[in-house]
This record gives structure tokens, C-alpha cells and sequence, in this order.
């Protein structure tokens, strides 16, 4: 199933008289022109605007094909009026279907219609528990929301990459944790945004040429050998806490942890778990902050037997030694 988002966009009508079978075919018809595959648009069936339909252009003239919940198929008839507005409509939520399906399979989704590059994979109340997921192929969404499934959500399939636009992760308001085995591509620069006691753990590789920004009071674990995208680490809130320097990404850019320096504000945090053994964390730091307990906290944090060995600027950092 697929939530609506406003669109602020605006299209012309097509109308189809006389439907009562689905797919609707449009043919001829100047909404369709231009129209390339994978996109969504709206569909007005009598007084009912529908936020679900796929089309699809294929061959030398347009022809837009749509595929719709079984609900459609009830609601035309022969006196039905459809309409198509031409008018793409920006993310959608695409809801995980109460199953443990690969995510690239149609099954996996309410609606039988996995997410696009343009739609949110959203895993809420469907859920009935904890979940262990495969992608089933590389996938790209634009984003991918955890909000309130029964348990925990764990994507293991390290064959595959996922790739994430411009809505990046959002945990903010998660009852659950979310673990992603999987490769990550960063499509674009993006927030990871993790609510306060939730955990993202990221053990596959992060790779692209984006930035990567975390949000949220909740914690990020990574936890990949190495992360090799490209742009800027910032941490605005929570705490990100690695076990080695390369898994902050291959950029030659200081990692931000940002926040506020007067006491009694929470702020980001940047945790070295580097235990018994110790890292050495080569990367340049720009600290501003008290970290997560804003009060007598710090924006470094470094348990174990650490090396820092690049250059740090301002903030405070506390080091807890482990005998």
C-alpha cells in the first residue's frame, strides 16, 4: 500500500469512458507523452483519487499501463469515469506486507508493488514481529522509514546493494531497531535519523560520492571493515560510535560532530569503541558540543585503548580506559 504525500504539482485530465478491465490502457493520449518507465502518477477513478499507479511507456508511442490494488478492479464499471492526472507525485510510502519475502518480489508489499527510486520502503504496524530480510536484487529506493513494527528489522543480504535517495533513513519516531547487513550506496547527500533508545547498526559497506548526516538522539553503529564514500560525516545529534577509523568513509574532510557548547544541551557524539585492543583513529575532527548528556558530556568519546593521531579542533572529549 502506498501513503499519499502532498504534491504541490498539477496535471492535465485524460478521461477513459466505458472501463471495466484493468490494466486501464491510455492510448493516444497527450498525458501520456513523455512519460518514461517507473513512474507514479495519480489516477481518479469516479470520485476517488487513487495515489497508486504505475506507468510504463513502451514502444514508439506512449502507452501508460496500470497496475492497482484488487479494490480497483471492484470500483470500475462501465459507467466509471477514470482519469489520469499527469502529474508525478513525490514520495510515497510503500508499505512492507507481513511477510519475510525478498524485498525485490511484489509479494513482500502491501499492494504487490515493491518501491521505485522514487517511493519510501516503510516498515510500520504490519509487522507482527521481529523480521530477518534478503533484497533479492540490487534495489533503489529513495528512502527507507522504520516506524513501528512488533520487532526488530534486520536486512542480511550481503549479495546485494541498496541504494538510498535524498530521504535517507528515518527512525525518529521507531519503537524498534533496525540492522542492515546489506551494502549501502549513498544515491545522494542524506540524514540517517535515529529516535532517542532506538539502534541503526550498519555492518555493510558504505560506499558513494555523498555525505552522510546523522540525526536523531538515538545511536548509529557501524561496523563494516571499511566505508569508503567520498563526502562529509556530520554528526548533529546521538551518537555515532565505530570500532575503526576507515569505517568514517575515505574522505580527506574533518568528521563534524556539532552541537552546542554552553552546558544543559544535548549534541552529537562521536564514539571510539576501540576496547582492549585499541584504534588509532586517523581522521580530523571538528568538535563543537557537550554530546548526549549535554551537561558534563563530550562530543569525543573514546573507550579503550585509543590513538588519535589526527588533528582535533574545539569541543570537549572525555577517554574511558579499559584495564
Amino acid at each position: 500500500m502506498k501513503k499519499q504525500r502532498p504534491s504541490s504539482s498539477s496535471g492535465k485530465f485524460c478521461s477513459v469512458a466505458s472501463v471495466n478491465t484493468v490494466p486501464v490502457d491510455f492510448k493516444n493520449t497527450q498525458c501520456t507523452q513523455g512519460l518514461r518507465r517507473r513512474k507514479w502518477f495519480r489516477l481518479v477513478v469516479g470520485a476517488k483519487i487513487w495515489p497508486r499507479a504505475q506507468a510504463q511507456q513502451t514502444g514508439p508511442s506512449p502507452v501508460a499501463l496500470f497496475r492497482a490494488f484488487p479494490l480497483f478492479a471492484r470500483l470500475v464499471t462501465a459507467s466509471t469515469l477514470v482519469c489520469l492526472v499527469c502529474a508525478e507525485i513525490p514520495a510515497l510510502a510503500v508499505l512492507k506486507d507481513n511477510n519475510a519475502s525478498p524485498l525485490n518480489l511484489a509479494s513482500s508489499w502491501l499492494g504487490s508493488v515493491p518501491p521505485s527510486d522514487s517511493d519510501t520502503a516503510t516498515f510500520d504496524n504490519t509487522l507482527t514481529g521481529p523480521l530477518t530480510l534478503n533484497l533479492g536484487a540490487n534495489l533503489s529506493w529513495q528512502g527507507l522509514e522504520l516506524s513501528n513494527p512488533a520487532g526488530a528489522v534486520t536486512i542480511a543480504d550481503a549479495t546485494y546493494t541498496l541504494t538510498l535517495g535524498s530521504s535517507g533513513i528515518d527512525m525518529s519516531h521507531a519503537t524498534q531497531d533496525l540492522a542492515l547487513a546489506t551494502p549501502i550506496v549513498l544515491g545522494t547527500t542524506q540524514v540517517w535519523n535515529v529516535g532517542l533508545t532506538r539502534t541503526l547498526s550498519v555492518s555493510g559497506a558504505i560506499t558513494g560520492a555523498q555525505s552522510l548526516v546523522k540525526n536523531g538522539n538515538g545511536v548509529l553503529r557501524l561496523s563494516a571493515a571499511a566505508n569508503t564514500f567520498t563526502g562529509t560525516t556530520i554528526v548533529n545529534a546521538g551518537a555515532l560510535v565505530v570500532t575503526d577509523s576507515a569505517q568514517l568513509g575515505s574522505s580527506s574532510s574533518p568528521v563534524i560532530v556539532s552541537g552546542f557548547s554552553s552546558s544543559g544541551f544535548a549534541s552529537g557524539q562521536l564514539v571510539l569503541a576501540g576496547g582492549d585492543t585499541g584504534m588509532n583513529l586517523t581522521r580530523n575532527l571538528s568538535l563543537n558540543g557537550r554530546g548526549i548528556l549535554g551537561q558534563s558530556g563530550a562530543a569525543l568519546l573514546s573507550v579503550g585503548y585509543n590513538t588519535i593521531s589526527g588533528n582535533v579542533a574545539g569541543g570537549f572529549a572525555t577517554e574511558t580506559r579499559i584495564a
